[in-house]
């Protein structure tokens, strides 16, 4: 049987503010190793103006080589206007880029797909459109005339139309 997983890693979890995280505890009075100790922690809390701050090995270590190169596009897009922008701003921009280009991309194969590959009587691959004729209802001028097809028209996918026939 194996045991469920540990945010900790196995190691007992314990506060870093020891018993000057309560109050009541605060109050009792310290010794002199207390106060240091409270005066180096609360300067231990503020952090320097840049960070947090980008370290490219942890970067490195902690993310997929698949998604790293498949940011680079986008890294070389952001890294000239980046100045330009808050972080929050870069992200929403970074995410925005991303998915106009991606639509943009899907669009353009889907129009290639469509140009280029129909489906006629050569092969099996492409996409077939069907077209019903319009509607006719009482009152319309072609009303009782609706154009019929022929029989071989149906399911001729531009066989009649081939320099073969």
């Amino acid at each position: 049987m194996t045991k469920p997983a540990s945010f900790s890693g196995g190691v007992p979890v314990f506060s870093i503010g020891g018993r000057m995280i309560y109050e009541r505890e605060r109050l009792l009075g310290m010794t002199d190793g207390e106060r240091r100790w409270r005066a180096q922690y609360l300067k231990d809390q503020i952090l320097s103006p840049d960070e947090p701050r980008f370290s490219p090995e942890l970067y490195k270590s902690t993310t997929n080589i698949f998604r790293r190169i498949a940011r680079i596009p986008l890294d070389l897009v952001m890294i000239p206007i980046s100045p330009l922008m808050s972080k929050a701003t870069q992200k929403e921009a970074r995410v925005l880029l991303r998915n106009v280009s991606m639509s943009i991309c899907a669009i353009y194969g889907l129009f290639y797909m469509l140009k280029y590959n129909p489906q006629d009587w050569t092969r099996q691959g492409g996409l077939d459109f069907v077209f019903k004729p319009p509607r006719l209802l009482p009152g319309d001028p072609d009303y009782p005339n609706r154009p019929k097809k022929q029989a071989y028209e149906y399911g001729d996918q531009g066989f009649s139309k081939s320099v073969l026939c």
